[in-house]
């Protein structure tokens, strides 16, 4: 039913060029019918200084000083199991740290999250993973805010819009090199192939210990969250329509 509706559509906007390959050949339409306008970030989203503030997300959620951070859901394409086994390995090497997962699928019920939390229990994991849902934005900002890394490792995305939020908080962001994360972060996050769970592990370990490495992404993740932004995104659908509906001065509207 959606196939048939998008067919008939006369121009379809999308939030990336990976997305715009992938309706291109799904669909078989035109390149020039498919439009690629990004979306942007909160402005909101941004390095928070109260240290009150962050406390008092910590005595909530009761989080763990040191802990990684994904913030999605359990479906297929997020690969949460291959995060849970990267951890269980770098687990090992660092006792004390935790892995944190946000998003309502976490704590749904599903097939997914049956999967998922089998695979918890299978390594006693329970103690070290937590899953949070329903957090609002300034608790989600804080999470962001005190995680020492934010771990993106899906198998595919659409646009991807958390690794930005992590960037803009000033986290080191690694992230799966597939879909359109790579289109996304450009140089500003370290890249590691999905299907494999130990070069994950290695350098989600790296980057834990690696102060340069992390400062280096910290300020470049920073400049790239900035160049998105809902007035970007206003601004050129605006654009678009305008061109499409054949007005030549937009703002005189």
């Amino acid at each position: 039913m959606q196939r048939n509706a998008l067919l008939k559509m006369t121009h379809i906007i999308t939030d990336s060029q990976n997305s715009q390959k992938d309706i291109i050949s799904l669909l078989g339409v035109k390149k020039e019918q498919v439009s690629v306008i990004y979306l942007g970030v909160d402005p909101d989203f941004k390095k928070v200084n109260d240290r009150n503030l962050l406390q008092a997300t910590v005595n909530k959620y009761h989080l763990p000083a040191k802990f990684i951070l994904n913030v999605g859901d359990v479906n297929y394409n997020k690969n949460i199991p291959g995060l849970i086994n990267a951890f269980l390995s770098v687990s090992g090497q660092i006792p004390d740290l935790h892995l944190v997962l946000v998003g309502r699928g976490f704590t749904n019920t599903s097939p997914q999250l049956d999967e998922i939390i089998t695979l918890i229990n299978y390594h006693r994991l329970e103690e070290k993973i937590i899953r949070l849902s329903d957090l609002n934005k300034e608790e989600l900002i804080s999470l962001y805010n005190l995680a020492k890394v934010y771990v993106q490792p899906s198998f595919d995305e659409g646009f991807g819009l958390p690794v930005l939020e992590a960037m803009a908080c000033r986290t080191p962001v690694l992230s799966a090199d597939s879909g359109s994360l790579p289109e996304i972060v450009g140089r500003a996050a370290l890249l590691v192939d999905p299907n494999n769970y130990q070069e994950m592990a290695k350098n989600i370990f790296y980057l834990l210990g690696n102060d340069d490495l992390r400062q280096k992404l910290i300020t470049s993740g920073s400049l790239k969250a900035n160049e998105f932004t809902w007035e970007k995104t206003a601004s050129r659908t605006i654009r678009l329509y305008a061109s499409l509906l054949g007005i030549n001065n937009y703002m005189s509207l």
